[in-house]
């Protein structure tokens, strides 16, 4: 699993080419993307034993990630845990 958390320097282009790379790694089952300005991931997962991938976007503290070829599951919330955002308005 990659996690990797999103700011303004590192989106874009860059992060594009970035995710190809990933996910031409064997090994690799999940690739996940953390905005750090507000609460917002997305979760690409590969089928097991193929090449296909697949999204999850997730976008409020209640979400939970379900990543069995690793046997676990992650929520929101503790990845967020402790940070508080700025309304917006």
């Amino acid at each position: 699993m990659v996690v990797e958390v999103l700011s303004p320097s590192n989106r874009g282009v860059a992060w594009q080419r970035k995710l190809e790379e990933y996910r031409g790694s064997d090994g690799l089952a999940y690739i996940l993307l953390v905005e750090s300005d507000t609460i917002d991931a997305t979760l690409f997962q590969r089928a097991t034993g193929s090449e296909i991938w697949t999204t999850v976007d997730a976008g409020d503290r209640t979400a939970v990630f379900n990543l069995p070829a690793i046997g676990c599951t992650l929520a929101l919330t503790e990845v967020y845990e402790g940070i508080d955002f700025e309304p917006v308005g």
